[in-house]
């Protein structure tokens, strides 16, 4: 456990959304490779990205170059602004954190179910370019598998279940029952699923838009939305229905809704006689909307800094469910350890019970033949029988003592670390 780690940049780090940005790479893989080179211990890298945080889940063949780790990540990414550092997790910490972050505690909405799928894809993502090792593909199946069941369990009820969700129950406060038109979600990622799916509820007439069609043409037909191009919506706005909001969450990186753009769309809707005003709710980041369309008549834009105050409100809410799910955390970070170890010292425990039993068995075939030999054919079966479920036993031994001393470690490692502070 002691080998792995992870560095966080997100919005709390930040202290706000755009903090995060610099740290947002286009390729984790190069990144990798860039680490590695100075690096040779780093065995395993996980890259996640999301609207509000930049996590990177790694481990190294050396656990006491952690240090060296961050110095070398620092020094290829681009510098954060004056004050703002990462948290950098070692060890047991690490795994915890990345077992609260995939259960929805550290999120910006407590029990967001976004977060799991965004690491799942980081996690699959990683494994299809090889930068995941035997430990870190070992830990993130037990996070996942963990995560749900405490996931299932908060103990708050009631909350918006995503960025995503927040972002559109803000969309229908501020857009008027008799205004509300067609809503065009653009991207293909989880907010943006997520807001069509949430919109869907209302049967009002949706149109989902991707630069490629088929990322979005399953979704499409489920909610009976209609499809189009992101070049086509972009560049011939003549040939759209009157459109009363717009959501977007792509990682385009660039401003692509301006006041040209949102010109055009309120000149079509008054062409067919519907009202210009429009929402934007944007959750990308870097956005995709620039700020000045809000000085035109009849526009409002919902960004992520416009839900902070929401946000800020709902880390209370998250510090408190934290607290009544620590018994769920701390058992499942157990299962984790205990599960971690056995991956880890199971091909060596599997080669000695194998010694064993081989052994034994050379033993019993002697004992059969010499000194037993006057045995019927039935009593040496039953001996064998016998001999074979006492192997089981001590192998079902073995892994409850297992089980205990890493307990009793854990225990005393906790008491340590009440005392003298963390250690890597």
């Amino acid at each position: 456990m002691r080998n792995i780690g992870s560095v966080v940049l997100s919005f709390e780090e930040a202290g706000d959304l755009q903090g995060v940005i610099p740290w947002k790479v286009e390729n984790p893989y190069q990144l990798f490779l860039n680490i590695k080179e100075q690096l040779p211990s780093l065995t395993g890298f996980i890259y996640l990205s999301t609207c509000n945080r930049v996590e990177i889940a790694y481990s190294l063949k050396v656990s006491g170059q952690h240090d060296r780790f961050l110095e070398i990540l620092t020094s290829i990414l681009p510098p954060l602004r004056k004050g703002v550092e990462p948290s950098h997790y070692r060890g047991r910490k690490a795994i915890l954190h990345l077992l609260r972050l995939a259960s929805g505690f550290e999120s910006m909405v407590l029990g967001e179910t976004e977060i799991r799928s965004q690491i799942k894809d980081a996690f699959e993502d990683a494994l299809l370019k090889r930068m995941v090792d035997s430990r870190l593909r070992t830990l993130f199946q037990n996070i996942f598998q963990e995560s749900k069941i405490i996931r299932n369990g908060i103990p708050i009820n009631n909350l918006p279940l995503s960025v995503a969700t927040l972002a559109t129950q803000h969309l229908e406060r501020y857009e008027p029952l008799e205004h509300k038109g067609t809503a065009v979600i653009i991207g293909s990622g989880p907010m943006s699923r997520q807001s069509a799916i949430y919109l869907a509820k209302d049967k009002r007439k949706l149109i989902l838009v991707n630069r490629t069609i088929e990322k979005v043409q399953q979704l499409a037909e489920k909610l009976n939305a209609g499809l189009n191009t992101f070049d086509i919506f972009l560049n011939q706005t003549e040939n759209l229905c009157p459109i009363s909001a717009i959501i977007t969450a792509t990682s385009r990186g660039t401003y692509f809704i301006d006041k040209e753009f949102i010109k055009k769309i309120q000149f079509n809707n008054q062409k067919h006689g519907v009202s210009k005003n429009i929402v934007i709710v944007d959750m990308a980041l870097p956005a995709d909307a620039d700020p000045a369309i809000t000085e035109l008549e009849g526009v409002r834009l919902i960004s992520m800094e416009t839900l902070r105050e929401e946000l800020e409100q709902n880390k209370s809410k998250r510090e408190k469910a934290v607290i009544e799910a620590e018994g769920m955390l701390e058992d499942a970070l157990f299962r984790i350890e205990v599960n971690l170890v056995s991956s880890m010292s199971g091909p060596i425990l599997t080669m000695v019970q194998k010694r064993v039993k081989d052994r034994s068995r050379s033993h019993l075939r002697n004992l059969l033949e010499h000194r037993l030999s006057h045995l019927t054919q039935k009593d040496k079966r039953m001996i064998y029988t016998w001999a074979i479920q006492a192997h089981r036993d001590m192998n079902k031994v073995h892994r409850r003592g297992l089980e205990c001393l890493l307990r009793h470690y854990y225990t005393e490692n906790r008491k340590e670390e009440a005392v003298f502070g963390e250690h890597v």
